[in-house]
């Protein structure tokens, strides 16, 4: 690593070391998300605004569409801050202990459009991890239309970054925290609220990349002080501590995206990317290798060591990883802080020298690293004056602001990355003991994993907040750690088709895609109604306490409940003449399942005539009638426990499948509650799964060739091993040096009855909907396709050595993709032949959290080596077998051996399979974690 880079700035290499460090990673991490904030200021795709009609039928202001479509185009070429007013104001430097401490912070005001008389609302852009000036020069979609709403825009700036920086910033960085800036936001917005008389005025917050996990956090935080946020590639899930887990390979595996021709570029761009890494390592080990190095990729200075030459790949995929996030569909000087500019689509253009097909021999491999110099041109000597690399990046961001953003990525907001899997890159996991030890040495702080989704909630909290958008580019690399569904009514995913790193937030431009412009309508829509529902929400707050003041009563706190709620509904009568009817919300279930929350309701706005007045929660005996809401048009909608939309609140859902299964169930449940087997784990996941019997009737009807016409698959001979072995792509040398005797042996099919799979062997793997389930030797993938079934787990995969056996099972799953498709539609659920030892990219055991192995019939040899993969698989925490990992288990004798990761002794339990012994023994053991 080069010193004079510090986006890449890392702990040092070993010798010898084909990885990439998480803490290099970490530093990358920073550069991501800020230099594509960073290099705005001079960002070429801000344009002149064309006159811009409103798509949806809510009044925004009191301009009408018309009045909008007539006025004058907007232009927005220059230095916007002349625009606005620059201010500071004094700041508490710990908003969560009384000490007098402060620090200046600065924000903007523009207010040309703000129609300050009709209480317009308040555009406020959250300020991330840079200078100020560079969002207030580059959010276009406030500028844009803060005419048609009448809006003011704020830009506020994040503590310790521009000029908000307190004195002596780097002895007292403790106060340098996301939870201190949120706060820092909502001090200021009260403050300017009073100092412009605003106090009635709707605001919506606005932030891209870590500004916009600002904006939803602020939210989610301060539900009182803004009305909504619209959060642009924001990686709000991209923490440890997520459920389900956070996709930590995504990053990588989209930037692969870009590079293949779904998004536009070269065929054998991606392929020829991936072989260019085992080139540069495996000529990083000599001298000769080295010089080729330099020559082929135009270095200006040779490679004196192997560590030096395996800093080459860093260096390299730095530019893929840039260019992705800024893969605009025109030229653009974004990422390049103005400097240089890219051309339109860049990860195209660095595609391009990789589309032709290199020979496998040494010449090809020269080859392909001369086509490696020219793509890393493109971000590299994007000026086109460069004779030869240094290996400096361009420079995107200042040194402080680095270091600043890395004390939070150790502090509060880790976000590990990995890589290899799926993607074009080598293979690198990351490394959270590397990380904490590098933050301890550098910072003095100790490494949080899991503070981000503590303090934020994650999805959970995201679920129970409202008035939230988020958009995701499908062309940036980020998108797989945001929020790609709607998560309830009123907190939504907004999906930028054509779109990279937040481009909804930029100026528009003639270029952009359908998607984005269709992406930006949609944010508008909801940011007009979240502006509608304050305003409503302000005029039936004045309307209650004015009827009560005149009225006398301004205090009615011991009055009836029901008087209370028709004296409410009567003076919403008075007020508009309109016709309205009283809910009630539902009533708490009796059963033990519904008392343990209140039902919950939602109110949201209808086409209906009439109106509709509705207490929250629930009142009590002496309900105030200054706690009354009296909403205008809302519909109902009714989220209790079964998520339906009746009145049975708390009761089970009434299938016929899940009825014919009660019974048996709650015998079953004992039984393994009495053994110690079983958990229960209240999955409040939607996602879709069938009852037992049901999921057996399909099951049955998927797989009815298998009992008519396939009873072949049950044979094994030595001419039906070597044809059926012969299509897989990459055999183990335990299987390869295997007699043909323990070929036939270990290969020899079984199965265990489907019904014991469902009743006993489901519950004890304890899948939730974040898990990834491996079945190993999975034969036709009877058990693959009952988790798809019958649980909520996303991901089940199974890997089978023998073709015809997988090619039973892709069928299988076919019919059942057909016949159920509300099930399996947002399930990956993936049959493949492989060798478990050489397992494929798609289902390479990585990933695995659950695994089932029906390894009655392995051979010593061959489950050795599954163990030893066992040790690869960082995220497992459940094991369920059919023949115990080891004999006798002792720390001493097993200390080398996989089997120390589990908990032992392993749990028993029976199961009935299709071999002539009928009853044999499942083990399952539970990963052991230590503190």
């Amino acid at each position: 690593m080069q010193a004079s880079t510090p986006l890449l700035t890392g702990r040092p290499r070993a010798k010898k070391m084909l990885r990439m460090s998480s803490s290099d990673k970490a530093a990358i991490t920073i550069g991501l998300l800020s230099a594509l904030c960073i290099g705005s200021v001079l960002y070429v795709a801000r344009t002149i605004a064309l006159p811009y009609a409103a798509p949806v039928a809510t009044s925004r202001s009191n301009l009408s569409s018309t009045i909008l479509s007539e006025l004058p185009a907007l232009n927005f070429t220059g230095d916007l801050r002349a625009r606005c007013t620059e201010s500071y104001f004094v700041q508490t430097l710990n908003h969560f202990e009384a000490i007098p401490d402060t620090y200046s912070q600065r924000y903007f005001v523009c207010d040309e459009f703000w129609q300050q008389s009709s209480s317009g609302p308040i555009f406020f852009y959250v300020g991330n991890e840079a200078d100020v000036e560079l969002y207030l020069n580059h959010t276009g979609l406030m500028w844009e239309h803060a005419r048609e709403f009448g809006a003011l825009l704020v830009f506020a700036e994040h503590r310790y970054f521009g000029k908000s920086v307190p004195a002596d910033a780097a002895r007292h960085l403790q106060h340098l925290s996301s939870e201190q800036a949120l706060a820092d936001y909502a001090v200021l917005l009260g403050h300017i609220k009073r100092s412009l008389n605003a106090t009635s005025s709707a605001v919506v917050a606005f932030g891209g990349s870590y500004g916009g996990m600002l904006a939803a956090w602020f939210r989610i935080k301060y539900p009182h002080v803004i009305d909504g946020a619209v959060a642009a590639s924001a990686p709000v899930l991209s923490f440890v501590g997520e459920s389900p887990p956070a996709n930590l390979t995504a990053f990588s595996q989209l930037v692969t995206y870009d590079a293949s021709p779904a998004a536009g570029s070269a065929a054998n761009c991606a392929a020829n990317v991936k072989r260019v890494w085992d080139v540069l390592f495996d000529a990083a080990t000599t001298a000769a290798g080295r010089a080729s190095i330099q020559d082929g990729l135009g270095l200006c200075s040779a490679l004196l060591s192997e560590d030096d030459a395996l800093s080459v790949p860093e260096w390299a995929k730095t530019s893929f990883v840039y260019l992705a996030m800024g893969n605009f569909p025109y030229p653009s000087s974004y990422i390049m802080n103005g400097g240089s500019g890219l051309p339109a689509f860049p990860v195209r253009e660095a595609c391009k020298p990789f589309a032709p097909t290199f020979p496998l021999t040494e010449a090809g491999n020269f080859s392909l690293l001369v086509a490696l110099r020219a793509s890393v041109g493109v971000y590299y000597n994007s000026t086109h004056d460069q004779p030869c690399y240094t290996r400096s990046a361009p420079s995107n961001e200042s040194q402080v602001d680095a270091d600043f953003w890395d004390y939070l990525f150790c502090s509060e907001l880790y976000q590990p990355q990995d890589q290899g899997i799926g993607d074009m890159f080598w293979l690198d996991v990351h490394d959270q003991t590397a990380d904490a030890a590098r933050c301890l040495a550098k910072w003095g702080v100790t490494l949080r994993p899991e503070w981000a989704s503590t303090v934020y909630g994650g999805r959970k909290a995201l679920r129970a907040s409202s008035n939230i958008v988020f958009s995701n580019g499908n062309l940036d690399p980020w998108a797989g750690m945001g929020v790609l569904e709607d998560l309830n009514p009123s907190v939504v995913a907004v999906r930028v088709e054509g779109g990279a790193h937040h481009l909804d937030l930029m100026f528009s431009h003639p270029l952009d895609p359908p998607g984005v412009k269709q992406a930006r309508k949609e944010e508008l829509k909801h940011v007009a109604k979240w502006i509608q529902q304050a305003k409503a929400t302000a005029a039936r707050r004045r309307l209650v306490f004015d009827s009560l003041a005149s009225s006398g009563d301004c205090c009615v706190a011991q009055e009836d409940d029901m008087q209370a709620r028709q004296t409410a509904a009567s003076l919403a009568d008075g007020a508009n003449g309109k016709k309205r009817r009283l809910i009630e919300p539902p009533s708490l279930a009796t059963d033990k399942r519904a008392a343990r929350r209140q039902s919950p309701v939602v109110m949201l706005d209808s086409d209906e005539e009439d109106q509709t007045v509705y207490l929250s929660p629930e009142p009590t005996t002496s309900t105030s009638i200054a706690h009354v809401a009296v909403s205008p048009q809302p519909k109902v909608i009714d989220l209790t426990l079964d998520d339906d939309d009746d009145d049975d609140d708390g009761e089970e859902a009434d299938s016929a499948s899940e009825g014919e299964d009660d019974a048996e169930d709650k015998v079953h449940r004992q039984d393994l509650i009495d053994a110690d087997l079983f958990f229960d784990l209240t999955d409040e996941s939607p996602t879709p799964m069938l009852g037992r019997s049901e999921a057996l009737r399909h099951l049955g009807l998927a797989y009815a060739e298998v009992d008519e016409d396939d009873r072949d698959v049950y044979k094994v001979s030595d001419e039906i091993v070597r044809n059926e072995m012969a299509a897989c792509a990459d055999v183990s040398d335990v299987v390869r040096t295997a007699s043909q005797a323990d070929l036939i042996f270990m290969t020899t099919y079984g199965e265990i009855q489907e019904q014991d799979f469902s009743t006993t062997i489901i519950p004890l793997l304890q899948l939730r909907e974040s898990d990834v389930f491996y079945d190993l030797g999975c034969g036709t993938g009877k058990p693959v396709l009952q988790v798809a079934l019958e649980t909520t787990c996303r991901v089940s995969k199974g890997m089978e050595l023998f073709a015809n056996r997988v090619e039973i099972g892709q069928r299988a799953l076919g019919r059942l993709r057909a016949n159920c498709p509300d099930v399996l539609e947002h399930k990956r659920v993936v049959i493949v032949q492989g060798d478990i030892v050489r397992p494929p990219d798609e289902a390479n055991l990585v990933d695995a959290t659950v695994v089932f192995i029906n390894n009655l019939v392995f051979t010593d040899d061959l489950m050795l080596a599954v163990m030893d993969k066992m040790r690869h698989m960082r995220h497992l925490r459940r094991l369920i077998v059919s023949k115990k990992l080891c004999g006798r288990h002792s720390a001493k004798q097993c200390k080398r051996s996989a089997c120390t990761l589990f908990d032992h002794p392993p749990r028993e339990a029976k199961v009935n399979g299709t071999w002539a012994a009928k009853e044999i023994t499942v083990y399952v053991y539970v990963r052991t974690y230590t503190a």
